[in-house]
């Protein structure tokens, strides 16, 4: 899930990030930042240890990855700050998607998936 030397324009998070306006650029880029480092071994990173947003690689997240970033989300931050985590993922997801990055296993789209509906709203919990 973390990978590092791809070029931007075939990284997710980088597609995602550049699609925003400048004042939700900021935000999301530490939301995808906080996953990374939530995902990463930092046994395993490369140069100085860190890792950010652009090592994070959204076309490998499953749902039991997703499940997991959820729970720890929901026991550590108030609902807005979740949710706020979470529409990054999605959309980072969403880029990896347009970008045709995802496994032929995933046959719908992430505004499928994630439809409102069918999300779970960490502020209802």
């Amino acid at each position: 899930m973390i990978v590092t030397g791809d070029p931007l324009d075939q990284n997710p998070a980088a597609v995602y990030l550049a699609g925003l306006k400048a004042s939700g650029r900021r935000s999301m880029k530490q939301s995808l930042d906080l996953v990374a480092g939530m995902l990463s071994n930092p046994r395993s990173t490369e140069g100085n240890g860190k890792v950010d947003a652009f090592c994070f690689h959204g076309a490998d997240l499953r749902f039991q990855h997703t499940a997991a970033i959820r729970s720890k989300l929901m026991g550590t931050y108030g609902p807005a700050t979740a949710n706020r985590i979470l529409c990054a993922i999605r959309g980072t997801l969403k880029a990896a998607w347009r970008l045709r990055m995802l496994n032929a296993v995933v046959t719908t789209s992430p505004e499928e998936m994630w439809r409102p509906s069918l999300r779970l709203r960490i502020a209802a919990l």
